[in-house]
């Protein structure tokens, strides 16, 4: 079994897990250092033990992160996050900068600082971000004997695997070296210092700051404020720039859209559109672009159906929000409906369930919709077998990943069972005593559940 193996099993229990969308990526970075140190200690084990290790693993951390009250409303303590801190080696691990460095030793010293499984030892402590940071040094300065201003060109996934530090870029850095360079060195080196980007660099987890960083730089490149006059940036600029691939993938060509991530205030809608203008397929879909972009949601054209979910569309986009950007024309040939707008722009990312408020997809055969809502739910997005789904399928598993109206809408029937809720969707698959013994479950605060209703 190889760590990469577990990839799919990890983001699938963060799902199950995580309390809202920001935490999933905290989780996966629980679930990659526990397969670690499940292999460290056994590497024979199976797949199946290894999922059973992960989901142990996410939902004692929790549980620790609600009792001692230290879980922010965005999410967990991320693994990479919070400290800035220019450490020396000597200091991370007690090893005199004069005494050369290998990998072996190297490990040695992480292993007498954090225990043997270090890289638990590194997430347990109390300036994660900090120790990694200087791992990475270590490994690239004193190890690879490499330059911090030639980091970028000279740092491959090559020298972490050579220097036996390949768990620690997957658990840490989601094995991309670009990340790990741009974090150990983010004062000194630049993402356009790479030759090329790492893949998944414009639609991977750390998108959003990747597109604002690369924005911010073309600003500040071509000195834009929020006083200057945008309009007159072009297409051409952009493609000087080297953020051709950005502006065409992410932005669908649009100068506008690519800069109202970072100028949130424009928009040309504060007055009033002229006559017909939403009559253009093209003009409606920037206006959607426009709005995704300033509620933090990109190229969503190139997302699936879970991806989509996962993105937290059911908390960003209603009627209100719609009105309150400006966009309240765009809703009237869908007939104020915001699901059968985006819909028509998005077939395959939204779904009936996909957006709040979505009544009119419902009325035909409310039953027959919500058993598809419920298969898609632990079929696609949660991927939990069926011989499992007794276990994870609770009230409060429905409430926190945004379900709770299938149980309780009266049109349905449901009466808030999960039971009447599964068997509707998996018909004499499983009895009622399935669901009525005590079983554990993930960790949801109040506050989350509050905010998926």
């Amino acid at each position: 079994m190889k760590l990469e193996d577990l990839e799919a099993p990890i983001q699938a229990y963060a799902r199950r897990f995580a309390s809202d969308p920001d935490s999933i990526e905290d989780l996966q970075q629980i679930g990659r250092i526990a397969v670690w140190n499940l292999l460290q200690k056994n590497p024979e084990a199976t797949v199946p033990f290894a999922m059973v290790e992960i989901k142990s693993r996410m939902i004692d951390e929790l549980r620790n992160a609600n009792a001692q009250k230290r879980k922010p409303a965005g999410g967990l303590v991320r693994l990479t996050g919070g400290e800035d801190d220019d450490s020396s080696l000597e200091e991370i691990i007690g090893k005199e900068d004069s005494v050369r460095v290998t990998g072996d030793s190297l490990l040695e010293g992480l292993r007498n600082k954090f225990g043997r499984f270090y890289l638990e030892g590194i997430k347990s402590g109390t300036q994660p971000r900090v120790a990694a940071r200087g791992i990475v040094r270590a490994i690239v300065e004193d190890i690879g004997g490499i330059s911090p201003k030639d980091a970028p060109q000279a740092v491959t996934y090559n020298l972490f695997v050579e220097t036996g530090f390949q768990p620690f870029l997957w658990a840490f850095y989601d094995n991309s070296p670009y990340a790990a360079v741009m974090d150990a060195y983010k004062n000194q080196v630049t993402p356009w210092d790479f030759r090329v980007k790492p893949n998944g660099f414009w639609r991977g987890h750390n998108k959003k700051r990747h597109i604002r960083a690369a924005l911010e730089w073309f600003a500040s490149k071509h000195k834009l404020d929020k006083q200057s006059d945008l309009s007159v940036v072009t297409r051409t600029q952009f493609e000087e720039a080297g953020l051709t691939y950005l502006l065409n993938t992410i932005f669908n060509g649009s100068p506008f859209l690519a800069l109202k991530q970072i100028f949130p205030g424009l928009k040309p809608w504060e007055r009033q559109v002229p006559a017909n203008y939403y009559a253009s397929p093209s003009n409606r879909k920037e206006a959607i672009d426009a709005f995704l972009i300033q509620a933090g949601i990109v190229n969503m054209d190139s997302m699936n159906s879970e991806e989509a979910y996962e993105a937290g569309i059911r908390l960003v986009v209603s009627k209100q929000t719609l009105c309150d950007f400006g966009l309240r024309g765009l809703l009237v040939p869908y007939k104020g409906s915001p699901y059968r707008l985006f819909a028509d722009f998005f077939p395959k990312q939204i779904l009936p369930w996909t957006i709040h408020g979505s009544k009119e997809v419902w009325r035909e055969n409310p039953k027959e919709t919500a058993a598809q809502a419920v298969r898609w739910l632990f079929d696609k997005y949660l991927r939990i077998p069926s011989a499992e789904l007794p276990e994870y399928a609770t009230n409060r598993l429905f409430w926190n990943v945004g379900f709770s109206g299938i149980l309780t809408n009266r049109s349905i029937g449901f009466n808030s069972s999960t039971y009447e809720a599964i068997n509707n969707a998996y018909p004499q698959v499983y009895s009622r005593s399935d669901f009525s013994r005590n079983r554990p479950t993930s960790v949801v605060t109040t506050k989350s559940m509050k905010r998926s209703r």
